[in-house]
């Protein structure tokens, strides 16, 4: 159990928790910005939906942790071990992650890992990163990883030397995904759309964005896009889905596609980014719900947007 001190400092928004033993600790949907917790104990914590932005994990003990839905933008992590833990669907944009092990069921499945650092690091084979998003950006230079892993879409930027993620020259880049592969990623990242969708609840209505502040009068939209346009991406995706197995496509159909899916995820992140730019608790507020509901919700919406956009990169990369 954590120590009480240790765990009513971390309550209280001190930043310095370095070394503390928050063991079991229920940290979730708490602003944890830039916190230390260097070689802190935390096994078992809970920090589902918790923003962990600038915060600095190195070294810590996190087995057995749950930050599923977790914002970890440009958080530091130095031989940090994974171990039992679920990070699944967490936000990882510029995160740095370097000289770390992802043991067994150390989960970062769907994470959004464009501009994340996983360096020198070592994947095990009972870790898992499938639907993961990521991008050129992403690194995984000098990481140790088994070649059954490294066959994930995860890791199409890198191939395995010597037992070792190397980043692929700009030949093998434009040689490796060939027709078929490609449609393959396209194919795949359509169905990773659709299990996001899933996840979400949109509202019935959809009211656009007001210049002034949070308040009775100015009430935050509900959700970035109502259920029709939830119905109209669904199809979008769908027909995406089968076009890319199609032996004879229509390039004018698939164009279409794009565009919504496209103008819906640029919608979605704009709408994300003005909540986070909002009070986040009076946001949770107004919704009628809780801190960490209202940061989970953000989470799985910013989830859908890098999904879309993973998708129309992979529709990108094919040659019809």
């Amino acid at each position: 159990m954590a120590d009480s001190d240790d765990l009513n400092a971390a309550l209280s928004g001190d930043k310095d928790l370095a070394g503390r033993d928050l063991r079991g600790a229920n940290l979730s949907g708490r602003d944890l910005r830039n916190a230390d917790f260097t070689k802190a104990r935390m096994n078992d914590v809970n920090l589902d939906g918790a923003n962990l932005s600038g915060a600095i994990l190195s070294g810590a003990s996190l087995f057995g942790a749950s930050a599923r839905r977790s914002i970890l933008i440009d958080a530091t992590l130095f031989a940090t071990i994974f171990q039992s833990t679920d990070f699944s669907e967490s936000v990882c944009r510029g995160a740095r992650f370097e000289a770390c092990a992802f043991g067994d069921e150390s989960i970062f499945s769907g994470a959004d890992l464009r501009g994340a650092s996983i360096e020198y690091c070592s994947v095990q084979e009972g870790a898992r990163f499938e639907g993961s998003v990521v991008d050129g950006t992403t690194r995984f230079e000098n990481t140790e990883i088994v070649r059954k892993l490294a066959a994930d879409a995860t890791f199409r930027y890198y191939k395995v030397e010597r037992g070792k993620l190397v980043r692929r020259d700009d030949t093998e880049s434009n040689t490796i995904v060939d027709v078929d592969s490609s449609r393959t990623l396209a194919s795949l990242a359509a169905q990773e759309v659709l299990r996001e969708l899933e996840k979400l609840r949109p509202s019935d209505e959809w009211s656009p964005p007001v210049s002034a502040g949070l308040g009775h009068n100015n009430p935050p939209e509900p959700t970035p896009v109502n259920r029709e346009e939830i119905a109209e991406i669904i199809t979008a995706v769908t027909e995406i889905g089968s076009a890319v197995k199609s032996v004879s496509p229509s390039l004018a159909q698939i164009e279409k596609n794009i565009e919504t899916v496209e103008r819906s995820a640029n919608k979605i992140a704009a709408w994300v980014a003005r909540k986070a730019d909002l009070a986040s608790d009076e946001f949770a507020k107004q919704l009628g719900k809780t801190l960490a509901d209202g940061r989970l919700l953000l989470a799985a919406w910013l989830a859908a947007s890098g999904k879309l956009t993973t998708l129309i990169e992979a529709v990108g990369r094919i040659s019809w």
